[in-house]
């Protein structure tokens, strides 16, 4: 079976292929950069946890007066929310 359309029924279909090419460049784009971001959190997710025993590790080995200015600069950069978040 042999389908003719004619040239303004080919325009037509072409310019909605283009139209639609467009629209999914975009996303391609928007879903890239969301991506890219989702890996750029795993991998604090990831990283989080060996830097607070790190932390903890280096912070038991300090003296106390050593320990109470770190504790100190922790808090002053510390921001704790109405909702409980830190």
């Amino acid at each position: 079976m042999v389908i003719v359309i004619n040239e303004q029924e080919f325009t037509k279909a072409n310019e909605a292929a283009r139209s639609q090419k467009a629209e999914l460049e975009a996303r391609r784009k928007e879903v890239s950069r969301l991506l890219s971001q989702a890996q750029a959190s795993k991998a604090l997710i990831e990283r989080v946890p060996r830097a607070i025993k790190t932390f903890e590790e280096d912070f038991h080995s300090l003296e106390l007066r050593q320990q109470k200015a770190q504790l100190q600069t922790v808090l002053k950069a510390a921001h704790i929310y109405k909702d409980g978040k830190i």
